[in-house]
């Protein structure tokens, strides 16, 4: 994977945290660095749930959500995990 994959991967994320926890404003995403492991102690730290509670949503809403989404044009599969 290269680098605008990565970014555009971020990118994608950056939109689904939103949508789950929409009070998220451009900074507080900047501040999670690119990273979901980031994000996830981000939002650990801003809304005081455990780690696993924070995945357990973001995987949810992933799932409920992919089936649309579950490969690109270039077949690989796009779906956003955090673990």
């Amino acid at each position: 994977m290269n680098t605008d994959q990565v970014e555009g991967k971020w990118e994608q994320a950056k939109g689904r945290l939103k949508e789950i926890w929409s009070d998220l404003t451009d900074t507080d995403l900047g501040k999670m660095k690119g990273s979901m492991q980031e994000a996830v102690g981000y939002l650990q730290e801003k809304y005081g749930d455990t780690k696993e509670a924070i995945e357990e949503k973001i995987n949810t809403w992933m799932q409920k959500n992919s089936k649309d989404e579950d490969n690109d044009e270039d077949g690989e599969d796009n779906n956003l995990r955090v673990s």
